[in-house]
């Protein structure tokens, strides 16, 4: 097995030292929000943030995706300059007018007056709409360029601005908390935005923008076009869970949902992170080496064995994390097993589904939000009738599953690559069975044993990512 490009490695470090920062973060700081905040209006947050997650990927067109497949075509910074107008726009003109209609007509189409603060959360909504849109692009521009070190400073900024803002308006004012995590939500993100376009001035300022592209406007919408629909379905298999709680169950129900996943979304940081630059580095690796497949089947093994090892670490430990939410979340300790199957699941997708971005094949992308969206659906309007929370995380964790088979089976119809999956789905059906018991089951004996167990089948399965792992470490922290 060949040893990752020194450029990736570094710059996984780099990142890996700002997600351990926001990880640290949010172990100190997402317990005294859940202790300050009731579930109900945690749920509601989470509402929110479902809504302005769909509008952007509405209002950006899947042009944030076009601008990165076509972003090493150039290294003049006139074409780096060109292609982020001529990809940005359009999404911010319709996210002006969206907010326009949000302000203006959202009380019609918005049937949710009753909530406290209904029409300040409006004006909040619509305004966060373009500063998303703004900040997806920004952020791009950043991560694209590998500056690793102002990409996890920028992140860890976030998190420490969203965490201070929101406990020190509850401390002051105690009340109107939906309102106030929304607003250290936007003024966050607003800064953090500021902040990225700043740093990269000389490519944001507007001049020499005549530069003539190879390609046309409509070659970045044709890309980008058929990934909003697979986006938006996408975004609908993420939220079915939430969505099927709330028509059986109640906001506080989807809070204390909400809770457990926010327990996944601080070990997520992991998945962010390796997502950050694994992207950009595999479509410039097919650039340069189209015939060099090994670089993908290295990073694959390396991600499975790291995201297993949280991912099983995360359901030994769901009692003890669970306490830091407070009395009110204790229930999320049994909803949190089948949860880390969307990091895992996710993050090691991203390394086999690069055959369907290669190829310019991304309408293929619909088929899988549809195949995964329609099985998750099936899944939560039957199990939780039948298992409450529990089957939502449960029917979500399968879901996950499927997206993983999907996209994986897809993209080597592209493009093939040999990843030798008989083992990552060996140890997924070991994990399957190990988070089904902890979903019924308190922290115990039986749950020790079979962790070191399942820990022994991944060190045997995946020695040889054990081996040049450790190898790696001598070689560049032991003169």
């Amino acid at each position: 097995m060949i040893f990752m490009k020194d450029s990736f490695i570094k710059n996984f470090l780099i990142l890996s030292t700002g997600s351990a920062l926001t990880i640290l973060i949010g172990l100190f700081t997402t317990p005294i929000i859940t202790r300050l905040v009731d579930p109900t209006e945690y749920g509601q947050l989470s509402f929110f943030n479902i809504y302005t997650n769909l509008a952007t990927l509405v209002l950006i067109l899947g042009l944030d995706q076009a601008f990165m497949r076509y972003f090493y075509q150039g290294e003049d910074i006139n074409f780096k300059r060109k292609l982020l107008y001529k990809s940005l726009w359009l999404p911010v003109v319709l996210s002006v007018i969206a907010a326009f209609l949000v302000i203006t007509v959202g009380h019609y189409v918005i049937k949710a007056s009753d909530l406290q603060d209904f029409d300040a959360i409006v004006v909040l909504f619509a305004a966060y709409l373009i500063v998303m849109v703004i900040n997806r692009f920004s952020f791009l521009l950043v991560r694209m360029q590998y500056k690793s070190k102002l990409y996890a400073s920028l992140n860890v900024l976030q998190k420490i601005l969203y965490v201070v803002i929101a406990i020190v308006l509850v401390l002051i004012f105690r009340s109107h908390y939906l309102l106030i995590l929304v607003l250290a939500l936007f003024l966050a993100q607003l800064l953090v935005t500021i902040i990225s376009i700043i740093k990269e001035r000389e490519i944001w300022k507007p001049i020499n923008l005549a530069y003539k592209l190879e390609f046309t406007e409509s070659d970045l919408i044709k890309f980008g076009y058929p990934l909003v629909f697979s986006l938006a379905i996408t975004w609908l298999f993420q939220v079915t869970d939430r969505l099927v709680i709330k028509k059986y169950g109640s906001y506080e129900d989807v809070g204390i949902y909400a809770g457990a996943m926010a327990i996944i979304a601080i070990f997520s940081m992991i998945q962010i992170t390796f997502n950050t630059i694994w992207a950009p580095a595999a479509i410039e690796h097919f650039e340069n080496h189209p015939d060099d497949k090994a670089f993908y089947t290295t990073a694959h093994q390396s991600i499975t064995v790291l995201m297993f090892f949280f991912g099983l670490s995360l359901i030994l430990f769901k009692d003890v994390f669970v306490l830091f939410l407070g009395a009110k979340y204790s229930q999320a300790s049994y909803i949190m097993p089948f949860l880390i199957f969307s990091p895992i699941m996710y993050t090691v997708s991203e390394t086999t589904v690069g055959g369907i971005n290669f190829m310019k094949r991304s309408k293929l992308h619909v088929l899988v939000a549809i195949g995964s969206c329609i099985f998750n659906v099936v899944g939560c309007f039957v199990l939780v009738p039948l298992y409450g929370l529990q089957g939502a995380a449960i029917s979500t964790g399968l879901s996950y599953i499927v997206f993983f088979t999907l996209r994986t089976v897809l993209a080597n119809r592209c493009y093939y690559i040999n990843f030798g999956l008989h083992k990552f789905y060996s140890l997924t059906a070991l994990t399957l069975l190990y988070a089904w018991w902890n979903t019924f089951h308190a922290f115990g004996m039986i749950s020790v044993v079979s962790y070191l167990g399942i820990c022994a089948v991944l060190c045997v399965l995946y020695k040889n990512v054990l081996i040049t792992g450790v190898a790696l470490v001598r070689a560049k922290f032991i003169k």
